[in-house]
Formats: structure tokens, sequence, C-alpha cells
């Protein structure tokens, strides 16, 4: 809450009252001399200087790894054996080590270490900074604002461009270090909850100062003083709206009711935004973190309609559904678009819910040998509840065909797993989505790459199906430019319920699992009588036949993978190799992979193991 600070000369007359008192007004002369060394109303605005510079020294650190990281896989994709790579694998190793670690936590989600390094630094010294300096408080509220408000309004206001520009899709912060909106999510959310923070640093002297003043002690005497500044209720105005975004944010709130949270976070964001430029009234040229903070979010959202022109030019377009088994719908969309490998995309269903977007990775890869008009994006939706499973049923009755509008697309691999020798991809559920387009685009152009290992849990058998693009494609190849291994864990396969044969093996198994699919839909249509579960059935045997086709390519087991031992066994034979690992999932299955690859990076820094190890991490929360 800003008090302006009186620059006029005080005629009051003081005869009789000690500076102390409340009802002595001083002369702008006195108070300049009685603040001079306990940061003067008009000096403040370097608290927000500083802060300013030390995220842009963030920022500019960012970048330039970014084009190192660019410049290093380059190099490294002309040539392996490049000596200045090599130089360099250890410190990459020591910086990849916090940057992929994560405390292992049952009951809390702890981000990434190096996020976690970075945010407390970052509160460290703004805290220190502000609390450093003593005084914190005027001799009373006449001689001006508490010196600790104002340090805290500074810390505040210098957070808001940088905490709203992390939360857009598209921001120039993404868009300079090649980091995805998703991986900022960390940063806003932190961002802002150390916003509020100094926010009340700021907000509580106005409250402290008058009850320090003697005849402010009353309560109604000190009710009518705190509210007859109109600072103070602009001030409350812009802080609510604050309060209510970091603690509506927290995942239990989020995710109750996700479709509603967007909306009414957007608009709180909007009303704080406001407030804020009410409040400050540009004062110390204030506003100019409020204009960069308004800039950065009409470009984002500039940007996203020239996304959505680029895919649909503003009008839905029909996808080409399929149903596969285990109600799975493929759809097949035709765009002149192009995208990385694991891209993904916000999808708007406008005959069912024009107002909801859900996000779809990318399950293919644009051909390059096509024109842009002719690419084709797939994505694999699995029918749980709510607008997918409507999905399921409006391509069950409308002959496979549904109307979309689609946002993006964001994210994906910027650096090729074709420089590295050996390539590890591990999902759980419908991490596969993500695991399938680096396949194919290593399919496409391997370079060094010798040997992928693709490991998969998934619920039940019938999800294989969303594996058929990449069987039919590596048997119309037959001879494949590097070896392909696909293990597949079922979690939840009835072949688990069967203890009283326990002579039956895995493959036996699974066969069975494979005839449960087929005669489970057709149960379902006796008792039903309709040509849809049919048309199911039919569907589930189309797949199983598939599946069986290319049992050669794959291996099937029971139970849950073992993560941490699955990345130390594909590291253990790799002396001296270069190693990407691929993983989308479930938090905790990224978690896991992350300690693992960083306990790898103390192996390269001993000089022992493969000698680079890099991964990429996609998680299903945030």
């Amino acid at each position: 809450m800003y008090f302006v600070e009186s620059t006029h000369h005080s005629h009051t007359d003081n005869t009789g009252l000690l500076p102390t008192d409340e009802r002595f007004k001083p002369t702008s002369k006195q108070k300049n001399a009685a603040n001079v060394g306990n940061d003067p109303w008009d000096t403040t605005p370097r608290y927000g200087y500083w802060l300013t510079y030390y995220c842009t020294s963030i920022l500019a650190l960012a970048i330039l790894s970014n084009l190192f990281m660019r410049f290093l896989a380059s190099r490294r994709a002309r040539n392996k054996n490049d000596r200045f790579a090599k130089f360099v694998n250890k410190p990459l190793a020591l910086a990849r080590l916090t940057a992929y670690h994560t405390v292992p936590s049952r009951f809390l989600r702890f981000p990434r270490t190096s996020a976690v390094v970075i945010v407390l630094v970052t509160f460290a010294w703004t805290t220190a900074v502000c609390f450093a300096k003593h005084p914190y408080y005027r001799l009373t509220r006449n001689w001006g604002t508490s010196p600790l408000a104002l340090r805290g309004e500074w810390f505040a206001t210098a957070l808001i461009p940088w905490t709203f520009a992390m939360a857009h899709k598209v921001s120039p912060i993404t868009l300079l270090t090649s980091i995805s909106h998703d991986r900022l999510q960390v940063y806003h959310q932190w961002g802002a909850r150390v916003m509020l923070f100094f926010a009340t640093v700021h907000t509580l002297p106005f409250i402290i100062q008058p009850l320090m003043d003697w005849q402010n002690l009353r309560s109604t005497a000190y009710a009518g003083s705190f509210m007859s500044y109109f600072y103070n209720w602009t001030g409350i105005g812009a802080y609510v709206p604050l309060f209510w975004l970091v603690f509506s944010s927290f995942a239990p709130i989020r995710n109750w009711c996700y479709e509603f949270w967007v909306v009414q976070h957007v608009a709180t964001a909007i009303l704080f935004l406001g407030f804020m430029y009410h409040h400050t009234q540009a004062w110390l040229y204030s506003w100019n973190y409020l204009y960069a903070t308004t800039a950065v979010w009409l470009a984002s959202c500039i940007t996203r309609v020239v996304f959505t022109w680029t895919f649909t030019g503003f009008r839905p377009i029909k996808a080409e559904a399929q149903v596969l088994a285990g109600d799975i719908v493929k759809l097949d969309i035709p765009t002149r678009s192009k995208w990385l490998p694991g891209a993904h995309v916000f999808v708007r269903f406008p005959a069912i819910n024009i107002t909801q977007c859900h996000p779809f990775t990318i399950a293919s890869i644009p051909d390059s040998k096509r024109a842009e008009t002719q690419n084709t994006l797939s994505l694999l939706v699995s029918a749980r509840a709510g607008i997918t499973k409507s999905v399921l049923s409006k391509c069950a009755l409308n002959g496979g065909r549904v109307s979309v509008m689609i946002d993006g697309p964001y994210g994906g691999v910027h650096s090729s797993l074709s420089r590295h020798d050996k390539v590890l991809l591990v999902g759980g559920g419908a991490g596969i989505t993500f695991l399938i387009p680096q396949i194919f685009s290593l399919l496409e152009k391997s370079g060094h790459v010798r040997f992928v290992h693709l490991v998969w849990a998934v619920p039940s058998i019938e999800r294989l199906e969303c594996l058929s693009p990449l069987f039919e494609l590596v048997s119309a190849l037959g001879q494949l430019p590097f070896k392909l291994q696909i293990d597949v864990y079922v979690t939840r396969s009835s072949a688990q319920d069967g203890p009283e044969h326990p002579d039956v093996t895995e493959e036996k198994l699974a066969e069975k699992d494979l005839e449960a699919e087929v005669t489970l839909p057709s149960l379902t249509r006796q008792s039903r009588g309709s040509d849809q579960t049919e048309d199911a059935s039919k569907t589930a045997k189309m797949a199983s036949c598939r599946i069986r086709s290319y049992r050669s390519l794959y291996t099937l087991h029971s139970g849950r993978p073992d993560i941490g031992n699955t990345v130390r066994s594909f590291a253990s034979d790799a002396q001296g190799e270069s190693l990407a690992i691929a993983v989308c999932g479930p938090g905790q299955l990224s978690v896991s992979a992350g300690n693992a690859c960083a306990a790898l990076q103390l192996d390269i820094l001993r000089g022992r193991g493969p000698a680079e190890v890099a991964l990429h991490s996609e998680a299903f929360t945030w």
C-alpha cells in the first residue's frame, strides 16, 4: 500500500509537541533530514531495480545455456568424438546433478533440486535485503511510510512481470530459452508465493504503525484511521485477489474442478492487475512493471491467436476419428503446420463443450517429405470420463468424424536424440504418446543411435493397440537403422488374477488376456443387442489380431517396472558412450528416473560409466 510522502512545507503549529507525538506535523525539510540513511521514499525504487537486474541475469544465463547446448549438440551431431564436447562432459554432469535430482517424498511433491536452489537463493537474498536495515518504522506515520513497507512493496511489484510471464503458454522466456511453459510453472507458482510474502511485508506496517501511535489504541479510532486513506482501500483490493490466486492454486483446490479453476484464475489475475494500476498511481515509475506485464500478456494472446489461425483458420475442422480397443480414440487432424517430436496441443470440441480446452500430446511427427499442407497431426484420446468420454460416444454415433479447434503446438524435444549412442524411452499410461514420436523421428534420422529401448507401463493389455502405428512402420521397414527393444509391463492385467496356475508363463498369461479382450465385448453385445457393441466387438477382434501379428516385436511382463534398476541396467554396459533418456508419465515415475540419472552424473564426475547422460522428462502433474 503506497503512502505518498508529502513534499510541501507544513504550517501546522507544533508548539509543545514532541516529534514522536501523532499530532506533530514535520516539515518536508525535517522529514528529509530525519530519513537520510533510512530509505527516503523517493530512493526506494532501487530495490525493484535490484530484483529486476537479478532476474535478468538469471534469464541471461538461461539464454546462454540454451545457445551453448545448441552449439554443443551441433558439434556432436557432426562428430560424436568431438574433443570439445568430451571436455565439457564433467561440467555438464555437475550441472545436471541438481537439474535432474528431486527430493523423494511420499506426502509432498518437491520440484527439481535446481528449481529449489534458485527459489531459495532468491527468497533468502530478497528477505535479507528487506529486513537487514533498521529501524523498520518512522517516528510516526507523519514522518513517512515505514521503510520496511517500502522495501517490501518494491520487491513485490518487481516480481509481477516475471511471475505473469512464466504463466503464459507463449512468452519471451520460452522463446529465448527453449524452456516450455509447463517447465516454467514451478517458477510461476513460487514467484507468486514470494510476491504474496512481500505484499504481506508491505501491508503489515500500515496496520502496526497506527497501533504504535498512542491516540489510535482505541479500536474504533484505529479502524477509522486505517480506512481513512484511499490507498489502503486499493491496497486491500489488490492484496485479496493475490492471496486467492496463491491459495486456490494449491493442487487439491486446483484439481477439484480444473475447468472452473482456469476461468476464475484468469479473471482474478485481471482483477489483481487492475487494482495494482489503481493502487500504485504511476508513482516513481511503478507502472513500468505493470506495462511490461500487460505487454507480455497481450503478446502471448496475439501469438496464440496466430497459432490457432495457422491450424484451423478460426473455425472448427473435421478430425478423422478411429475407435481403438480399450476406449482409445485416435484423431487424425489435417494441418499445414509442423511441430517438434513430443509437442502437445490444446484441443476444443465445439460440438461437445467449446468452453473447455484439454491438452493432448501429439502422437505423430510431421512428414518432412511432404508439403506443409499435407501433414497429419495424430492424437490418442483416452476416454475416461467427462469430455473425453463424450468424444468416444460422439465418434460411435457420427461415424468417425468430430469437430475440433487446435491451440498450439507447444513444447517438444528441442535437442535431437539422434546425436546419442543409446536411447532409453520410459512411459507410463498415456505417456506413450510422447515416446512414439521420438522413435518415429529416430527412424527417419537415426544419426549415431545404435540401440533404442522402450519401456512402457500400461494398466491393461488392450492398450497395446496404441503401439499399432509403430509396429506397422517397423514391419514395413524390415531392416532398422538401430536395434529396437520394446518391453511392456501390464500393471492391472486379468492375468494377475490366476494364482492357481503358477506354472503358466507370462507369454501364456498375455495370450489369455488377449482372448479376454475379444470375448468381453461379445458378452456385452448379447446382453444389449446393439449394433454399437457389435462394432466394438469387431474392433476388439481386429485389434487382437494386429497385436498378435506383432508379437515378436515386444516382450510382455506382469507388474510394474523398477525404473531405477531399468536406468542403471541401461547404463551398465555403456562405458564412454552418450546416453539419452526420455520419460513421460506420472510424477513418481519422472522422479525415479530423474534421481537415477542424477546418480549416473556422479559416475561421470568420477570418470567411470557413460560419457554423458541427458534426460528429458515430462510429467502428468504440475
